[in-house]
């Protein structure tokens, strides 16, 4: 059970942090879908116009395999904040063309690795 914090006692997450060299694990708290989309809200500066829509995403997708994962093409560098403007729907259609296009392009590489097989076993 989470604590009073919202921090699991039995089982924290813990997120690397690489400082010259050394690599540094940072305990995170615990966060509900709600606590995640607020502040994803009030910290990050993410337009999320549908909380419900959001929310299902999140459950279905997981938080650290959407934000995390494209993060970096919404928000500047240096900056804790999104572009200005920048909506969780726009992240989650980035998502799906990545999730489309990646199993486009596995499609095609099996397809070229059975050939290559075959090719490589007539001529042993």
């Amino acid at each position: 059970m989470p604590t009073a914090r919202g921090v699991h006692a039995w089982a924290p997450f813990f997120t690397p942090i690489t400082k010259e060299s050394e690599v540094l694990f940072i305990a995170q708290t615990f966060l509900t879908y709600d606590e995640q989309l607020n502040k994803l809200q009030a910290e990050k500066g993410l337009s999320i116009p549908n909380q419900s829509h959001a929310k299902h995403i999140l459950q279905q997708i997981s938080y650290y395999s959407l934000i995390d994962g494209y993060k970096e093409l919404f928000k500047p560098l240096r900056s804790g904040k999104y572009y200005y403007g920048v909506t969780f729907d726009e992240i989650y259609a980035f998502y799906i063309f990545d999730e489309e296009l990646r199993s486009l392009f596995l499609k095609y590489i099996l397809k070229i690795e059975k050939h290559m097989k075959s090719m490589i076993s007539y001529h042993k």
